[in-house]
């Protein structure tokens, strides 16, 4: 698109003000003759990826089998740090 034409094209913006009030102007930001509320446009970031972020593990619950998992790996890196401990003071 040349600047020439670039020019030429007016975008025409649609504001909703929370006074219920509707307002077109070709401006990114406005005043709502209304009330007087200051309105404009904001970017939004956007999701890169929607099935990652769809992709989700749920939430669960912690189970009793996660507890001994946890418990016996305690105690995996207890007895390593003894035996570490052991073999250096020996």
């Amino acid at each position: 698109m040349t600047p020439a034409l670039a020019s030429q094209i007016a975008v025409e913006y649609s504001f909703r003000c929370f006074c219920g009030a509707t307002i077109q102007t070709a401006e990114k930001k406005t005043t709502c003759a209304s009330c007087g509320t200051v309105l404009g446009i904001r970017r939004v970031r956007s999701r890169r990826n929607s099935r990652t972020a769809s992709g989700r593990i749920p939430h669960r619950s912690l189970q009793l089998d996660d507890l001994k998992v946890v418990a016996v790996r305690t105690a995996f890196y207890l007895l390593c740090g003894y035996y570490i401990y052991d073999l250096i003071n020996g």
